[in-house]
């Protein structure tokens, strides 16, 4: 008997043993044959299969990753790694491996598929659209990919070219899908009525979708029917959802509930969703744990004698400067930038991420691993004038691949609130840039962040429970109090009440900030901006909320006193001291 002979028979009892239910017995089976042939690729193969279908990620992760190294040209543990990657919001090396499988299959429209759901997830819908329609120009295509085309044109707020794909041809396969993205197109353009139509067959077609559902309760809760939003949402968070729809669906019915002034039952509902996607991704608190430990370590390291040496000016490049909109997720962000987007020459940016993945590309130039415990002033200190000219090229070339945008054909407001802890990075390569931070109550900031409906991942944070959302403000905010008092930044605070309440005036200031003429027109929304609604903040940006979730916290206050003391001293910094 060869030696393959005895592997052989091992793989068909382990997988005789996960068919019979006893998954723990075949893979304990297949780890020890794993074990005594590590080379074989196909072993690790199967094992990595099992791993998979009782969630074990990690260990998964390991053995495809070895397949991988040692075999590249394979695509099946490719594509399965990919796609873990994915599902656990590590989507840049998901990204890579996808595009590692569209070399190897140019021809392959699912690869390309999964690229573009890459640059979605990533937050750059246009790179996601140039993916799609360089692949349609080659000849490839399919009506997954033609679907997947729609929810970046989608994504990135091109409403009409969403729906003209989404109106083009046959769907044999993907009608339900299609009908589903087209009700959310219809819902983003307010045709309320067309959106419940296309809802109401996407249900016909796939009764248990949920997104469908979702959009029709949205529709009643912009109407103020929200005795109906709230039946439709209590029955589908009763039925067999997802962990990922449960938490979309748990999350909406709490804002439902809130606009009923319910607020313990809006709060289990937050809970539950919370709790919902924790289980669809588990590995998203661990790394939001790293994220705030690490913010922590800037503010405790920071080196104030630095940023001193720095150069004042810009190197000589002829690049411009951006103006930067800062502030803590939540803070009035969107608000600001769609009033900065009415000055004329102004271009928005609605949260593409230039500047984080300018950092990446500087971490990879200094060769340091993006988790690094590497203090990010020690990289920027070491940066040389060719490098910042570099680096300040690379920001403008991710403007135009991301926006379009160009240097010289507008002031570009770059609006994220992910960069508030990079000041330093602003001040080396963008010294002369303006930076305007939004400020709100830290009390309705972290209610707020808590009870928003996001897809949480790698891109975006998440807010399990308003424990954590106070310990990350605490600690962003406490970095940035250190970075705007030591950089000597071109900085002014704005805060988002002063804007709903003294709207002229406070508009008249950051006009003024900004360079610009102040006009009436500023303040109200033109065609132009209508259609450059937010593709981040759709929701709240599309409906007047701004006044209602103003001191929304003191109908929580018994919910947020466990978490109030974290909040005290930005409270009183901040002038929201009673």
């Amino acid at each position: 008997m060869t030696e393959a002979a005895p592997v052989h028979a091992t793989l068909q009892k382990a997988a005789a043993l996960m068919r019979a239910g006893s998954t723990e017995q075949g893979i304990l089976l297949l780890e020890q044959l794993s074990e005594r042939h590590p080379e074989d690729l196909a072993v690790r193969y199967h094992l990595a299969e099992a791993l998979v279908s009782v969630q074990r990620i990690d260990p998964a992760l390991m053995h495809l990753g070895f397949i991988v190294n040692a075999d590249p040209r394979q695509p099946q543990p490719k594509k399965l790694l990919g796609s873990l990657y994915f599902q656990v919001g590590r989507f840049d090396e998901a990204l890579k491996t996808f595009l590692d499988l569209v070399s190897l299959r140019p021809r392959s429209a699912e690869f390309v598929e999964a690229v573009s759901k890459c640059h979605i997830a990533m937050g750059r819908p246009q790179q996601a659209v140039a993916a799609a329609l360089s692949a349609r120009e080659r000849g490839v295509t399919s009506e997954s990919l033609q679907l997947t085309l729609s929810q970046a044109y989608f994504s990135s707020g091109r409403l009409a070219e969403a729906l003209a794909v989404l109106e083009s041809g046959g769907w044999p396969r993907l009608g339900a899908q299609r009908a589903a993205l087209l009700a959310q197109v219809l819902e983003r353009q307010r045709q309320y009525d067309d959106a419940i139509d296309a809802a109401s067959h996407a249900i016909n077609l796939a009764p248990d979708n949920d997104v469908p559902h979702r959009v029709i309760a949205r529709i009643d809760r912009s109407r103020h029917n929200l005795d109906a939003a709230r039946s439709r949402l209590e029955a589908l968070v009763l039925s067999s959802l997802a962990p990922e729809a449960l938490g979309h669906t748990c999350m909406e019915l709490g804002q439902v509930l809130d606009d009923l002034s319910q607020t313990d039952e809006a709060m289990q509902r937050f809970e539950q969703g919370h709790a919902a996607f924790s289980l669809h991704n588990p590995s998203l608190d661990p790394e939001m744990d790293a994220y705030i430990a690490r913010l922590d370590r800037w503010r405790i390291t920071a080196a104030s004698s630095t940023p001193s040496r720095w150069p004042q000016e810009p190197p000589s490049d002829d690049l411009p400067s951006p103006v930067f909109l800062i502030g803590f997720p939540r803070s009035g962000t969107t608000l600001f930038e769609r009033v900065l987007g009415n000055i004329p020459g102004v271009a928005t940016t609605d949260e593409a991420p230039m500047l984080v993945e300018t950092v990446n590309e500087m971490l990879r130039m200094a060769r340091v691993p993006a988790r690094s415990s590497v203090q990010i002033t020690e990289v920027l200190d070491a940066l040389d004038e060719d490098s910042i000219r570099s680096l300040r090229a690379a920001y403008w070339r991710l403007a135009g691949e991301l926006l379009g945008a160009q240097p010289d054909a507008s002031t570009l407001v770059d609006k994220h609130p992910l960069n508030t802890p990079l000041l330093p990075v602003i001040r080396r390569l963008f010294p002369d840039a303006g930076i305007l931070t939004v400020l709100r109550d830290p009390r309705d900031v972290v209610l707020s962040a808590y009870m928003q409906d996001m897809v949480p991942s790698r891109a975006m944070l998440h807010y399990r429970s308003l424990d954590i959302s106070a310990r990350l403000y605490d600690a962003m905010m406490c970095l940035y109090i250190v970075d705007r008092d030591r950089l000597g930044l071109n900085l002014i605070e704005a805060r988002y009440e002063d804007l709903i309440d003294s709207p002229e005036q406070t508009s008249r200031g950051i006009v003024e900030f900004m360079g610009a003429e102040w006009t009436p027109s500023i303040l109200h929304a033109n065609a132009e901006t209508r259609a450059r609604a937010s593709a981040v903040n759709p929701y709240t940006t599309s409906r007047d909320l701004f006044r209602s979730s103003y001191g929304r916290w003191r109908r929580y206050a018994q919910h947020l006193a466990p978490v109030v003391n974290r909040l005290a001293s930005h409270i009183h910094i901040f002038g929201y001291a009673e």
